[in-house]
């Protein structure tokens, strides 16, 4: 996961203003909100404030009333809410850290990232089987057994 740069909004900021850092964002596409502490209220995307324009507000209307208060998030010391394999199904590409009592820590690019997954595999790959004899004198390689399995 990369560490990225980030913008961050006041709840009292408004939509305008809004759109102003998503501009500015250049292809992150979403600001944070965070209150006078750092601590992390909620995020705004375009599509945020399209659906709050749609809904009537105005682009003075304050940022608080268009923000995902309930964004996913990465707090230090717990487990992650959701796999980073779901978060990218769902199209999520930053994942704020926060610490126990909330506040922002970093902002994480986890498209970016690969999966810390267990690898297990068998990589059986050409040659003749001269380093296994003389188990492939009569045996075929792709069938010597490992760990009883061929």
């Amino acid at each position: 996961m990369n560490r990225i740069e980030h913008t961050s909004l006041s709840p009292t900021a408004t939509l305008r203003e809004a759109l102003n850092a998503l501009n500015s964002t250049g292809p992150n596409l979403t600001v944070f909100v965070v209150d006078d502490a750092g601590k992390l209220l909620g995020t705004v995307t375009d599509g945020d404030v399209r659906r709050a324009l749609i809904a009537g507000q105005d682009l003075g209307s304050p940022v608080a009333e268009a923000m995902n208060s309930a964004p996913r998030k990465l707090v230090i010391g717990k487990a992650p809410e959701s796999p980073l394999k779901a978060l990218r199904q769902a199209g999520i590409r930053l994942l704020p850290e926060v610490d126990e009592e909330g506040t922002l820590l970093r902002v994480l690019d986890i498209s970016a990232s690969e999966a810390i997954l267990p690898v297990h595999a068998l990589l059986m790959a050409g040659g003749r089987g001269s380093r296994l004899r003389p188990i492939t004198d009569t045996l075929p390689k792709p069938l010597v057994p490992v760990h009883g399995r061929p």
